[in-house]
């Protein structure tokens, strides 16, 4: 449980570790085919971070430890599909939201965090737009101040009406010490969390019994409590402290030796070795096994070959020597590890500190203690992704712990240097451009994900699709951090980067792609697209803003109005096109398709209205009514609309279709009303 977003992997992976910045470091392959055809956000066993997430989701709810007061909020929010969730830092508000919103059963849509800043015109904090049908929604406010939550208070009320109009649930998880200015109808719906005796200990042991499949629970319950382990649990530490402890365990239990040894390493660990990693480096002071020591625990686990090149390529950029020794006078490698408590596997030649822990202390000494130090070893990492010994997961780790170290000192910008600079490569598909262009996707997805400096790369990611002179290789790595990283926390975010794309793409067809991926699985993506789509058609006629991306409009338009998706309610209690609203956008989209793409283009997406009008189901006259309305009062329009009618007719087995004479009636009735609005207009 913890304070911030939690991020959920196995016991020797990426652990929920409390408040606090926290990272999804995932390790990626690039294999030999092309940016085109493979996406970059996929993990060694082929997942997206898509697929990740609702992994992670599945890993919380397997060792989750309901707080005290959680069945209490379980129950509110059930019955009033809003609760205000406080209580102290530390004790796993965030765990307790999601898995709020994870049990409730009335709610079967996705899982989304609300975003604060979604980037409209609206200076309100809270956007209903972006609530769909039975949506799960969060909103975490832990890190904000009162001046926030009290603008969100206002607000609140309404985005509520709407929300329990969709039947969505909502969870809001409040800044600290703000009980006292709710209004008496949110304070109704506080729910206060605390830890109940003995929480930590069960924690503990819920990750023993899920990382080893094969123990014994009842063995696992009856352990002895080792000397480190009551060391821990004689104070009240943030579950931060308890959630990194129990994944140092399991990092320990990789290395063999007993539960005591374990739990030893795992103490040690979680308390920090920073006085260890100052010591280390305060008796390394030549530039050569200073090199390796950085290299070491910023490759921490790649093999030893791979170290020695990127520690030679550090000296190099930073401290070449004045006469370089000859390599037959070097010290073996294994002697130069054994001087910085490292050591190299015989049998894989992978190079790991002796002390768990040790390695990420190492980096942190590194980056807070050498200022000077960060510029060069960020060039440093735009050039070990490109060292041939390297594997794909070490190139990933390096990425993902730079990120690490940079937003820890507050440095994001050193994070966008490098994701410019990766994504500039030649748009061919060698293993080295496919290498920087993960690189790249990664070190942005990594940004995207931080609490606090998430809105740098927001605000980047927008620039780049606004950029009409953008790279067809940005442009990959841009749809595969929309696709795979935004649209799992702020999924209209990432539709408006991807519109920004797809309308200025050609003859490439990335984005458009992504795009369509993205509402067929959420229609409120789809309502929120057409929404965006008729709003740009309006626009153009009044001649605001670009005018120059109307055509491409208009066919991204037909491509996201099949009739299908509009018609099925799915699991909802109506379709899309049974809203007012998306049928007048629907209007706005087929009016700037008649009047600005030629018939052919438009011919093929009107005979699917047709076919699926001809059904006799209820929204057939719907579908009709919007075509017309799209043409009126246009006589051309309208007579091409019915040629197409009888054309499509003309091609259908028997027996032969009403719909022309349907259509026709329509259309005689709308011309009809035009006539007489034109003479009401014109009588004197």
């Amino acid at each position: 449980m913890s304070e911030t977003t939690t991020h959920i992997g196995a016991m020797n992976g990426v652990t929920h570790s409390g408040p606090g910045p926290q990272n999804i470091h995932q390790h990626f392959h690039a294999p030999g085919s092309s940016p085109a055809e493979e996406s970059l956000a996929k993990d060694a066993q082929g997942r997206t971070p898509q697929a990740l997430a609702k992994r992670e989701l599945g890993w919380l709810r397997e060792r989750f430890e309901p707080p005290e007061g959680f069945s209490e909020a379980l129950e509110k929010l059930e019955k009033k599909g809003t609760v205000l969730l406080d209580g102290e830092a530390g004790n796993g508000r965030t765990a307790a939201a999601k898995m709020l919103l994870d049990f409730l059963p009335r709610t079967p849509g996705p899982l989304h965090e609300i975003p604060l800043d979604d980037e409209s015109e609206s200076s309100r904090p809270l956007n209903h737009k972006h609530i769909g049908d039975e949506d799960r929604l969060l909103l975490d406010l832990s890190r904000e101040n009162e001046q926030c939550w009290l603008r969100v208070q206002a607000e609140l009320p309404s985005y509520r009406k709407v929300a329990d109009e969709r039947e969505a649930a909502l969870v809001v998880i409040l800044p600290p010490r703000t009980e006292y200015t709710l209004t008496p109808e949110h304070a109704s719906l506080r729910c206060f969390i605390s830890r109940p005796p003995g929480m930590e200990s069960d924690i503990i042991r819920r990750h023993l019994r899920q990382a080893d499949p094969e123990i014994d629970p009842k063995s696992v319950d009856s352990m002895p409590v080792p000397e480190a382990l009551g060391k821990l649990l004689s104070k009240r530490h943030p579950l931060r402290t308890i959630a990194t402890f129990a994944e140092y365990i399991g990092t320990a239990r990789n290395r063999g030796g007993d539960f005591d040894s374990w739990c030893t390493q795992a103490l040690e660990a979680s308390q920090g070795r920073s006085a260890e990693a100052g010591t280390l480096l305060g008796n390394v002071r030549k530039g050569a096994p200073r090199s390796l020591l950085v290299a070491a625990a910023m490759l921490h686990g790649a093999r030893g070959d791979a170290i020695h090149h990127s520690a030679a390529l550090l000296l190099d950029a930073v401290d070449p020597p004045a006469r370089p020794r000859p390599a037959l006078r070097h010290r073996p490698l294994s002697a130069r590890l054994e001087e910085l408590d490292a050591t190299a596997d015989a049998g894989t030649s992978r190079v790991r500190f002796t002390k768990v822990g040790l390695a990420t202390a190492v980096r942190s000494r590194v980056w807070h203690d050498f200022p000077d130090l960060r510029g060069p070893l960020r060039d440093w990492v735009g050039k070990v992704v490109n060292v041939p010994e390297l594997e794909d997961s070490d190139r990933d780790a390096v990425v993902s712990r730079f990120s690490e170290e940079c937003l820890a000192c507050r440095r994001p910008e050193d994070l966008l240097v490098l994701a410019r600079r990766w994504s500039r490569v030649a748009g061919n598909t060698s293993a080295r451009n496919t290498q920087q262009l993960r690189a790249a996707t990664l070190i942005l997805g990594c940004g995207l994900q931080h609490h606090e400096f998430g809105r740098v790369f927001r605000e980047e990611t927008l620039n780049w699709s606004r950029n009409a002179h953008l790279s067809s290789v940005q442009r990959k790595v841009l749809v595969e951090v929309c696709r795979e990283y935004m649209a799992v926390t702020h999924p209209y975010l990432a539709l408006v980067r991807l519109h920004h794309l797809a309308r200025r793409e050609k003859p490439e067809t990335v984005a458009g792609t992504a795009l369509l991926e993205l509402t067929r699985l959420d229609h409120r993506l789809r309502r929120r697209l057409l929404a965006r789509l008729a709003e740009a058609f309006a626009n153009a006629a009044q001649g605001v803003g670009d005018t120059s991306t109307v055509g491409q409009d208009a066919l991204l338009f037909l491509d996201h109005s099949a009739p299908g998706p509009l018609t099925d309610p799915g699991s909802r209690a109506r379709s899309l096109i049974a809203e007012s609203g998306v049928r007048k956008d629907l209007i706005a989209g087929w009016t700037a398709v008649f009047a600005g793409v030629p018939a052919q283009d438009w011919s093929f997406p009107v005979r699917a209205w047709f076919d699926a009008a001809s059904t006799g189901a209820p929204f057939a006259d719907r579908l009709l009514d919007i075509l017309v309305a799209a043409c009126a009062p246009r006589g051309d329009l309208l007579g091409a609309l019915y040629r197409s009618s009888i054309r499509w007719a003309a091609g259908r087995p028997p027996p032969r279709s009403d719909l022309p004479d349907d259509l026709y009636r329509k259309i005689s009735a709308a011309q009809h009303a035009h006539f007489l609005s034109a003479g009401e207009t014109t009588t004197p």
